[in-house]
């Protein structure tokens, strides 16, 4: 069983790509927030992480937090990151704090599916 972590403050998001990404083999978890995200990361071991780049919360964490806490605490787990607020800068702190891919949106959830089948997290 493959476990995924979705992570996005904005519900009809996160409903939409946990339909799409729902299989058998396959367990989601989702959270609205980094802080969140955080303790779910570490509570479960998780085969990848697909989190938005902007995430509002308490301490105005974003989703970089959330990929330097994932990599620092399950550097085996493998980390999409989507944002609206691209950009070449951005894209180089995502892949500077250690993500795998970058999305700028709008993404859909079956290029999510996509790229999830290429890293064997769903069966093709």
């Amino acid at each position: 069983m493959k476990r995924i972590l979705l992570v996005d403050d904005e519900p009809a998001i996160i409903f939409a790509f946990s339909k799409v990404l729902k299989a058998k083999e396959v367990e989601i978890d989702t959270a609205g927030s980094a802080e969140s995200a955080i303790d779910l990361l570490h509570r479960n071991r998780y085969d990848a992480l697909v989190v938005d780049l902007r995430l509002t919360g308490v301490d105005d964490m974003d989703g970089l937090g959330v990929v330097s806490e994932a990599n620092a605490i399950q550097n085996d787990c493998k980390i999409v990151v989507m944002t609206a607020y691209g950009g070449e800068d951005i894209r180089n702190q995502v892949f500077a704090r250690g993500a795998d891919y970058y999305m700028e949106k709008p993404v859909s959830a079956s290029r999510i599916k996509e790229t999830l089948a290429d890293m064997c997290i769903y069966k093709v």
